[in-house]
């Protein structure tokens, strides 16, 4: 932009305003749709990055992709100034949005409430036959002693400890004593 300083700021409190504009339309689709963690992080990076690209943007507009200080300290103004400003304008009108639609669901669910009724009572729900659970413990079977079987291995079968005995376990070399 080959202008003076007064375009050059100009465009850069709008395109502040805007992101803030933005930023609260994204707010109001968050309150609105009652978004969970995951979904409003990925809104708050798709708000990142397109942010980002309008601040390279405007930065390739205005001094050939520099980003100067007046620049950022512009936007974030701009975006300030629209944010604050129509903050409770956005809340407000979230929280009429979700109370028109409670007393719609409340409206429209007490015709359905009694088509459902009477759907009830001309085709009765088929009693459902009752699942057999099963026991802990698989198939019945017992469960094997892992321990004793990891014992006959060490041992080769012999079920008593020869450390007891005083001798070494039969899967180390034997000393040759003197």
């Amino acid at each position: 932009m080959t202008g003076g300083t007064w375009p050059q700021a100009s465009l850069c409190l709008f395109s502040g305003a805007l992101l803030g504009l933005l930023f609260l339309a994204c707010k109001l689709l968050r309150v609105l749709l009652g978004l969970g963690r995951l979904a409003t992080a990925l809104l708050d990076l798709a708000f990142c990055l397109f942010c980002g690209a309008a601040a390279f943007l405007c930065a390739l507009v205005l001094d050939q992709g520099r980003l100067r200080l007046f620049q950022a300290a512009l936007q974030l103004l701009g975006a300030w100034g629209a944010a604050a400003a129509l903050d409770p304008l956005v809340e407000g009108a979230a929280r009429l949005l979700r109370r028109t639609a409670a007393r719609m669901r409340r409206a429209l669910g007490r015709p359905l409430r009694f088509l459902r009724e009477k759907w009830a009572k001309t085709f009765p729900k088929q009693p459902r036959k009752p699942v057999k659970r099963k026991k802990p413990g698989g198939n019945g079977k017992k469960p094997k002693n892992h321990l004793k079987i990891l014992h006959k291995l060490r041992y080769n079968g012999n079920t008593t400890s020869r450390r007891r005995e005083g001798g070494r376990p039969p899967c180390r070399k034997p000393r040759v004593q003197k």
